[in-house]
């Protein structure tokens, strides 16, 4: 559901007294409720719903840090398995989103709960004629395959061999009451799906079905589709994407390099981030592009207090960012340990709850630690193919007493001009931690991406590896709007690094000092081309 608020909001969002009184009269003292939204972006009191709240933040639009999806999912089935009646309630902002991921990851821990609802109040009028109307088709299928079997081998039909009938009893709504059975009484553990017997090679192809399965029925569920567009329960890529990650995690085909099994002893090998390559077209994108174009022009020669230096030679760059380091650690560290969920006498009170004050979320959750840009002397190269011109901007670190005012050449500025470097050494991650690529034409930006590096990277690492190529067409690049529009692909250089074990990633702007001028800007924009949720995008 999206956030139950008070006051003004409440006329545009869910009124929460209502959200009260509904919960209370459907559900009593059974249900339990998880916020998802930062205190920095909207906060009540667990007192609220008599204390059954948890909290797991992260900022709108967002992928979380892995762990938080065992985190949360973990509480998530230990409320559910006190019993049939008890029941969850997830929201953030606008309740799809970040709901949507987490309640997929659910699905997706649990396994055998992946079912389209049975109750009447689940489904409007046609919903629910349709449901009857194949559940009584499946009736007279059932009847059907009875009578072939009793024909036995006098008749020229021939029977139903014992797995197909176990292949149609899986698909099929009459086998309901036993993943029911399975749904109330969840595991409080990660999934075991005593996967070591099955090959990796299928282990891995049901991940990924598996995952198609959950996004088809949230998105039956939480969408209201018409015959035009088919709408996406959970639309942003990177939290597809991460939604992928973790069912590879759960079918035990994940990278080794996670932090979260609990035989992760020793740190992950580093990886490093050679090169970013944006192509895009010179034209196209509709009125959007040009209202971008005009407000862009008119944010370069306004006086908006904005910093046009540090952004590299050239009119595009990127920013790279992290979730605060601290944070992560301690999230991972109580996955691996796998403490059971606890509560205090009251029964509702979460025992050693580590988003119980606003320590990790009462500033901005992500801040930028490194920005790869032009180099100097280069400039972006041309092709062309069907459509039209294509430009491409190879991006590398560039040191920041290097970069220079946006979209100034270096002999116009009056500075003197810095030659490209003579190695690229490139970016050092943490290979099994989660970064954000945020795509930027001047100040306005275009997109982000989130990955988390040993997903992409060769298994297992090797010294003398080749760089590793990961090219993600716009399709899978979070809100591509404005002059994102224009985007043909992103395309990533990456490889493992062996020989660094000291050497830490660049830290960043530590939270009490974050000052970032970025979605300010973007914000405007936002509102220029008519986005609202551009708008909210661009804050975080």
């Amino acid at each position: 559901m999206g956030f139950p608020a008070a006051g003004l909001a409440g006329f545009y969002r869910n009124p929460r007294e209502e959200v009260k009184r509904f919960l209370d009269t459907r559900h009593g003292d059974k249900y339990r409720v998880f916020n998802f939204c930062p205190t920095v972006e909207n906060s009540y009191p667990s007192s609220t719903f008599y204390g059954r709240v948890s909290r797991y933040p992260f900022p709108d639009h967002h992928a979380p840090p892995i762990g938080l999806l065992a985190l949360a999912t973990q509480e998530m089935a230990a409320w559910l398995a006190r019993g049939p009646d008890y029941t969850i309630v997830v929201h953030c902002k606008a309740g799809k989103g970040r709901s949507g991921t987490l309640a997929c990851s659910l699905l997706l821990r649990l396994d055998d709960a992946i079912a389209p609802p049975k109750l009447q109040r689940s489904y409007n009028a046609s919903e629910w004629a349709d449901e009857r109307a194949n559940e009584i088709m499946h009736e007279v299928e059932s009847e059907t395959e009875n009578q072939r079997r009793t024909l036995g081998e006098e008749s020229d039909i021939p029977p139903t061999t014992d797995a197909e009938t176990s292949a149609d009893e899986q698909e099929s709504p009459s086998s309901e009451s036993k993943k029911v059975e399975s749904k109330d009484k969840p595991t409080t553990g990660l999934v075991s799906r005593n996967s070591l017997t099955v090959p990796k090679e299928e282990r891995g192809t049901k991940a990924a079905s598996t995952v198609e399965k959950v996004l088809k029925l949230h998105s039956s569920r939480r969408m209201r589709h018409t015959k035009e567009k088919q709408r996406q329960g959970v639309s942003i890529p990177s939290q597809r994407r991460w939604l992928r990650y973790w069912s590879e995690f759960l079918h035990e085909v994940a990278p080794p390099q996670l932090q979260l099994a609990p035989s992760s002893t020793s740190r992950s090998p580093k990886a490093r981030l050679y090169n970013v390559k944006i192509r895009m077209r010179d034209t196209g994108g509709g009125i959007q592009v040009a209202v971008v174009k005009v407000a862009k022009m008119l944010i370069d020669n306004a006086p908006l207090g904005y910093s046009t230096k540090d952004r590299g030679a050239g009119d595009v760059w990127v920013s790279l960012a992290r979730y605060e380091d601290s944070m992560v650690e301690e999230i991972e560290k109580r996955v691996r340990t796998g403490a059971p969920v606890e509560y205090k006498e009251d029964g509702v009170t979460r025992k050693d709850d580590m988003f119980e004050t606003t320590k990790w979320d009462d500033k901005k959750m992500v801040a930028s630690f490194a920005r790869l840009g032009q180099a100097h002397g280069t400039k972006p190269e041309l092709t062309k193919d069907s459509v039209g011109n294509i430009f491409t901007y190879d991006l590398v670190p560039v040191a920041t007493s290097d970069w220079v005012d946006l979209g100034a050449e270096s002999e116009e500025s009056g500075r003197k001009s810095v030659p490209p470097p003579e190695t690229n050494e490139g970016i050092v991650l943490e290979s099994s931690r989660e970064f954000r690529i945020k795509l930027y034409m001047g100040q306005v930006f275009m997109g982000w991406i989130w990955l988390v590096p040993c997903y992409h990277l060769p298994q297992p690492p090797a010294k003398d590896a080749p760089k590793t190529t990961v090219k993600l067409p716009r399709s899978e690049i979070d809100f591509p709007m404005g002059f994102g529009a224009l985007l043909v692909d992103v395309e990533l250089m990456m490889a493992w690094d062996l020989e660094t074990l000291e050497e830490e990633p660049p830290r960043g702007i530590e939270r009490s000092e974050s000052r970032e001028s970025e979605p300010g800007v973007c914000g405007v924009l936002g509102v220029a081309v008519g986005n609202v949720e551009a708008l909210q995008a661009a804050r975080d």
